[in-house]
């Protein structure tokens, strides 16, 4: 099988934050996962991981998506076979997308320590969307994605 996932990360509250939502069912239950699901046979992976993130948690304001990596270890998840294409996806600071009731902003730094629970290796992805925006930050343009349309810089 293979499914698209999506670290959608946002400054809120002053810190860098994931989107996750919490399993509903086995395994994993009650663990928090990234955004995202299955590949349809007709859809390329870019525009699956957009749908997902309309459809399932209703976050259409990406104002940055990219392909982060394939993470396919025979064993990543415990009942099936699963390939996965991550994405990096940015959301500005003033969006403000309504969630569904079992999905929530949290802190990357807990993320990345295990608070919350994530699920199967979502923390590792996390980790690794994290890596790449810091790392491109020094190179590129990437930070506007995160800003506000307008903003003072001081000195």
């Amino acid at each position: 099988m293979h499914e698209v996932l999506a670290a959608v990360l946002q400054v809120r509250d002053g810190q860098l934050q994931v989107l996750l939502w919490q399993r509903g069912i086995e395994p994993d239950l009650g663990r928090w996962a990234l955004p995202g699901g299955r590949l349809r046979h007709c859809e390329d992976v870019q525009t699956s991981v957009l749908r997902q993130l309309a459809e399932k948690v209703d976050v259409r304001e990406v104002a940055h998506v990219e392909q982060l990596e394939v993470f396919s270890a025979p064993d990543r998840m415990p009942h099936r076979r699963t390939m996965a294409t991550a994405f990096l996806g940015l959301v500005p600071c003033v969006a403000d997308p309504a969630l569904p009731d079992d999905t929530a902003w949290h802190p990357v730094a807990d993320a990345l320590q295990g608070s919350p629970g994530t699920a199967f290796d979502h923390g590792l992805i996390v980790r690794r969307a994290r890596d790449r925006l810091r790392a491109k930050l020094s190179y590129t343009n990437l930070g506007f994605a995160l800003a506000p349309p307008e903003f003072t810089v001081s000195a």
